[in-house]
């Protein structure tokens, strides 16, 4: 039996209004996804992937396989961002970078509730990269 998401109505439960193609090139101002009003631009993701990388390497031990590879999917976005080339990211890296995410979340979560949530994105997450 076949799994169907509806991608559409899921990237508007975790906020994204709007996800824009990529072109084929990128430049800093072009708007990668519109959330919660807010468009997320070229350069503001870089900033975002620069911090994620460091977070990571401040709170977690770098050298466990999960980790390491969800720096180098990072490192591999941001190449790609920045319109160099780069190789496309290995299944499982989508898997460890969203089991990384959801920890961090899971960091900055103040109740139960929020953590529950997290655990459903992730959930969802892992089932749309098998799907692709």
């Amino acid at each position: 039996m076949k799994c169907k998401i509806d991608t559409k109505n899921f990237a508007k439960k975790i906020g994204f209004e709007k996800i824009n193609e990529f072109p084929e090139h990128f430049t800093p101002t072009f708007v990668l996804a519109v959330v919660n009003g807010h468009s997320i631009t070229v350069s503001e993701m870089l900033k975002q992937i620069e911090y994620a990388i460091r977070f990571i390497k401040a709170n977690f031990d770098v050298d466990q396989k999960k980790y390491s590879e969800t720096l180098k999917f990072l490192k591999l976005c941001e190449l790609r961002f920045q319109n160099h080339s780069s190789s496309k990211p290995k299944k499982n890296m989508l898997h460890f970078a969203v089991e990384v995410f959801h920890e961090i979340q899971d960091m900055h979560a103040k109740d139960e509730k929020t953590k529950k949530e997290n655990e459903n994105i992730s959930l969802y997450l892992n089932i749309l990269i098998d799907m692709f």
